[in-house]
C-alpha cells in the first residue's frame, strides 16, 4: 500500500470518517472531477502529492531499468493513460505514442504536459468507454493503472481488443492485482471490495483466451501488484472482438 494511502487510512479510521470517505473517494464523479485540479489529479493517478516535475521524473525512473522493451523507437499505446506519465517518462525512447483515457480532464492535462516537455510525438485522446480510438499495430502496449478497478468481464474484453492491436513481435505490459496484493493490504483506503484481485488460474485463462502468452513477470511494479509482460502466441488463437461498455471507471 502506498505511503500516502496508509496515512490517510489511519487518520480516517481514527476519526470515524472512514466509511463515508470510502464511499465518496470511490465515486466515479469524484474521480472525474479530480482532473480539474493539478494536485488532485496527481494524487488520484500517482498516489502522492508533489509537483509535475517530480511526477514526470518519477516516471522516467520507473521505466529506466527496462530499456529492452523500448528499442528501435517503438510505436506505443498507453491504455488508461491518466496524465500521460508512462508516455512522458518514455518520450525519449518512443517513435510515437498514443495515450487514451475515459477522463477528458486528464487528457487535457496530458496534452499540456506533452507540449510543455516538447514531446511532439505523443498524442492523447479521450474516449467513451465503447469506441476505442486506435487501430495498430503497436510495438508496445502499456496498461498500468486501469484494470484494478474494472470488473473481470470488462477487463477480458479490453485485453482481447488490445491484443488485436499488438504487432507480431510486440509486447503488452499490463498491471494486475493478485491475491498477494490483497494479503499485503492493498486498497484499504477505498476498501478492498473496490478493487479487483486476480487468481493465478484466472490470469492464465485470460491470456489463453486472448491469444497471449506470458514472457516475463515483474512483481510489485509499479505498486503491490504484478506487471505481466505478454506477447502474442506464435501459433496464435485470434482474440475475440467483444464489445466493451465501461463508463465512469477510474483509470
Amino acid at each position: 500500500m502506498r505511503d500516502a494511502e496508509a496515512v490517510a487510512y489511519r487518520l480516517l479510521h481514527e476519526t470515524g470518517l472512514l466509511r463515508p470517505a470510502t464511499k465518496l473517494l470511490g465515486s466515479p464523479a469524484l474521480w472525474r472531477a479530480s482532473g480539474l485540479l493539478e494536485s488532485a489529479a496527481l494524487f488520484a493517478t500517482g498516489g502522492s502529492a508533489g509537483s509535475i516535475g517530480e511526477y514526470v521524473e518519477s516516471m522516467e525512473k520507473r521505466w529506466a531499468p527496462f530499456d529492452r522493451w523500448f528499442t528501435d523507437a517503438p510505436r506505443a499505446l498507453d491504455f488508461g493513460t491518466g496524465l500521460g506519465g508512462n508516455l512522458l517518462g518514455l518520450r525519449g525512447r518512443l517513435g510515437t505514442g498514443l495515450g487514451i483515457d475515459l477522463n477528458p480532464f486528464y487528457i487535457t492535462r496530458a496534452r499540456r504536459l506533452a507540449e510543455r516537455y516538447g514531446a511532439r510525438q505523443l498524442r492523447f485522446e479521450a474516449y467513451d468507454g465503447v469506441h476505442l480510438p486506435f487501430e495498430g499495430p503497436y510495438d508496445v502496449i502499456l496498461c498500468t493503472g486501469t484494470f484494478e478497478r474494472l470488473r473481470k468481464p470488462a477487463v477480458a474484453a479490453y485485453v482481447r481488443r488490445l491484443a488485436l492491436a499488438l504487432a507480431p513481435n510486440g509486447r503488452f505490459l499490463a498491471y494486475f492485482l493478485t491475491a498477494g496484493a490483497r494479503a499485503q493490504g492493498f486498497g484499504r483506503l477505498l476498501g478492498q471490495e473496490s478493487y479487483v484481485f486476480w487468481a493465478e488460474e484466472e490470469l492464465a485463462e485470460l491470456l489463453r483466451s486472448s491469444g497471449l502468452e506470458l514472457e516475463e513477470r515483474i512483481p510489485r511494479f509499479p505498486t503491490s501488484g504484478d506487471l505481466l509482460v505478454m506477447r502474442r502466441r506464435s501459433a496464435g488463437v485470434r482474440p475475440g472482438t467483444d464489445a466493451v461498455a465501461v463508463r465512469g471507471a477510474p483509470a
